[in-house]
């Protein structure tokens, strides 16, 4: 597990199976955007070819368009191993900027993290639930 905490942000990191789970809590702004983008993309960047990468987001208060960037980046890099990247959790706030900005159309968004990770593979789904 690793854990990075600016200011505001919270970034943890469990492996599951080929599927890591990147939980983020607080807030992507213009304080903590670049430690998100520097987060994330080093998680994307361990990503193989069979697995994914779950982010969830339910911890998630407010994102700016900087770390909306990030996560596309993310999607880039995750994608271009051959692996998945699925979002989770939107809420509030978080669910309206996806929505309003079509990021909910642009990224692979699940409802929960277990669902989420069963997107990824049925071994990181009994590793998540068990």
């Amino acid at each position: 597990m690793t854990s990075s905490n600016a200011s505001n942000l919270t970034i943890d990191c469990q492996d599951f199976a080929d599927c890591k789970v990147v939980k983020v809590a607080g807030r992507v702004d213009h304080t903590t955007s670049d430690q998100f983008l520097e987060d994330i993309g080093a998680h994307a960047n361990t990503v193989n070819s069979n697995g994914g990468m779950v982010i969830e987001l339910s911890g998630l208060e407010f994102i700016t368009s900087a770390g909306l960037r990030a996560l596309l980046l993310a999607q880039r890099t995750v994608h271009g191993t051959g692996g998945k990247l699925v979002v989770s959790g939107i809420r509030g706030v978080v669910k309206e900027v996806f929505r309003i900005s079509k990021f909910d159309a642009l990224l692979s968004v699940s409802e929960s993290t277990s669902e989420a990770v069963g997107q990824i593979s049925a071994a990181a789904a009994e590793a998540f639930s068990g």
